[in-house]
């Protein structure tokens, strides 16, 4: 479901060719530019102009992303952006089968998480709609703070498609079916419901508009609001205009 760019300085300048959403000036109100610990939603474009994927983009770091995209597509959305890299010194991975993740939602997400959370006073101290903190990995770096009680490292982000109050949890596949029997026992105290993805109205209403992969390559920009066309689609934009 990942790919990832990363590079010496070259990621943000790829990024702003190919992603719809200008990273220079999308977070909040003030139209501030992406930042460690932000992530923001968006779409890829084929040179056609119709949807690649839509895409959640981490800034993990300067000059390293995450691109979190839909189920089956991180290797197309790689194989994009590497077309599109041309001379720009960017390391870009395909990291589908190196990271697993759950989504938990739902007005008690964040009530589950308090009690599996090592932590969870300081890891929901700030973190707004779109945020993220930690990492999937044992000791990437000093920041990495996000563990659960049994000492489990996990990247945790406030995002989810069903627009409700939520989180995403990122972490190492070795992993995943402990944390899944761990929220299912704990969750049962909340009524949680195991459940595979459904499309819901909600997500509409939020902007995050999951383009499904038979549909994709018929669907043009213009039924997403507010998004900068990418530059490898532009001309086609304009012709449809």
């Amino acid at each position: 479901m990942i790919s990832a760019t990363r590079s010496i300085r070259n990621s943000l300048e790829l990024l702003q060719y190919c992603f719809t959403n200008n990273l220079s000036a999308c977070v909040g109100p003030h139209k501030n530019p992406l930042s460690p610990g932000r992530c923001v939603y968006g779409a890829f474009l084929t040179d056609q102009g119709a949807v690649l994927d839509d895409t959640i983009i981490f800034e993990v770091e300067e000059n390293s992303y995450l691109a979190v995209v839909n189920a089956g597509m991180g290797n197309p959305v790689a194989q994009h952006l590497t077309a599109c890299k041309g001379n720009r010194e960017v390391e870009i991975t395909d990291l589908t089968d190196t990271i697993g993740k759950i989504d938990i939602q739902g007005p008690m997400s964040g009530k589950i998480m308090k009690n599996i959370l090592l932590d969870p006073e300081a890891v929901f101290e700030e973190m707004a709609y779109f945020t993220f903190k930690g990492h999937y990995q044992s000791n990437p770096s000093p920041a990495s703070t996000v563990k659960l009680k049994d000492g489990t490292p996990i990247l945790l982000s406030r995002t989810g498609y069903t627009g409700e109050f939520g989180f995403e949890i990122f972490v190492d596949p070795r992993n995943l079916l402990n944390i899944w029997e761990l929220l299912i026992e704990i969750g049962g105290e909340f009524d949680l419901i195991p459940c595979g993805f459904v499309r819901v109205n909600r997500q509409l209403e939020t902007g995050q508009t999951l383009f499904l992969q038979d549909k994709r390559r018929t669907i043009r920009v213009r039924v997403v609001k507010d998004i900068r066309p990418d530059r490898t689609a532009r001309r086609s934009i304009k012709e449809m205009s």
